[in-house]
């Protein structure tokens, strides 16, 4: 995919996603995905991870190279079973992103080890047993109980975190 007609995608991706937000109310406890595409495909943009591999991915797949580091990207309560699997170097993480915010200014980089840290001293893990005998680990909502809301978020600035804006530069300033 060449790197106009992933931009053009990407804003037309991203125009009817703030229009159904502003037009439909979720149902509750029900995501289409929607947001997590929109967040995933503006981070890659703002990244400059526009070709090929790095194109919107599918479920179970790393997300993004970039500058020689396993990137994924996550927002709210996502499905986080391919970082079990992926183990990847850092995670790129939103837990209120919407439709308009700037995603450089709204994210959290975190390793992929401290993500995962932050989840579990919070409480926020979900396991679900499928049907087929599977498992699936998505992040607890957490937006209905304040108290694990606001551990969770002093949790994510215990880490010292950078935005993803501070995230770029330096990985550009190490040359990496």
């Amino acid at each position: 995919m060449k790197k106009e007609e992933f931009i053009k995608r990407t804003r037309e991706f991203y125009e009817s996603e703030k229009e159904q937000t502003c037009l439909v109310t979720p149902t509750k406890g029900v995501s289409s995905g929607k947001l997590g595409l929109l967040f995933e495909s503006r981070c890659k943009l703002f990244l400059g991870l526009t070709r090929g591999k790095n194109a919107i991915t599918g479920n179970g797949k790393l997300d993004a190279r970039f500058r020689g580091y396993k990137v994924e990207f996550k927002q709210g309560c996502s499905p986080i079973e391919q970082l079990f699997h992926q183990k990847p170097d850092f995670v790129v993480y939103s837990p209120d992103f919407l439709a308009d915010d700037a995603v450089e200014k709204v994210s959290y980089v975190l390793t992929g080890g401290g993500f995962m840290e932050v989840l579990e001293n919070a409480g926020l893990i979900r396991i679900k047993k499928m049907t087929d005998g599977s498992i699936k680990r998505t992040i607890q909502t957490y937006k209905n109980s304040n108290r694990k809301y606001n551990l969770f978020l002093d949790l994510l600035e215990e880490h010292n975190l950078m935005t993803l804006e501070q995230f770029r530069d330096t990985l550009k300033k190490m040359g990496g």
